[in-house]
């Protein structure tokens, strides 16, 4: 139990660390307020996926491993492990994209939480590119 609250505690640390380390000034700053809900109608497409692909091996890659196969802090991508999200739903893509953006801060998978938008700042399109380069692991 001990280990195990240190491991988080080591983890949220490192998350913290990341989230300072990847801010950059050219990047506009989160403000308050209501959190936007990502279109429930975007659908993947190739060029969506490969869009995701991008922006995943830029910072997710840096927790969740080279290939979404899971890392130190984040867990595997690419198996059937579904913690928040129904992958078969309609609103898939949109659930799984609202999940990025608001974060992971009481994980059910891995000893780490995840920061919202994974320390980053990300445009709905880039969430819904994000989302849809997941789904399709």
């Amino acid at each position: 139990m001990v280990h195990n609250l240190a491991s988080r505690r080591a983890g949220m640390l490192f998350v913290a660390a990341l989230v300072a380390g990847c801010a950059s000034a050219a990047e506009p700053e989160l403000t308050a307020g209501p959190v936007p809900v990502a279109d429930a109608r975007v659908t993947s497409t190739p060029e969506l996926i490969a869009d995701g692909q991008q922006i995943f091996g830029g910072a997710c890659s840096v927790c969740h491993g080279a290939g979404a196969v899971g890392g130190q802090f984040g867990p595997n991508l690419t198996d059937d492990e579904w913690a928040w999200i129904d992958p078969a739903s309609p609103t898939a893509i949109s659930d799984l994209a609202n999940l990025i953006r608001t974060g992971v801060m009481e994980p059910r998978i891995s000893d780490s939480g995840m920061p919202p938008m994974g320390g980053r700042n990300l445009t709905d399109a880039q969430l819904n590119a994000l989302a849809a380069y997941i789904l399709s692991l």
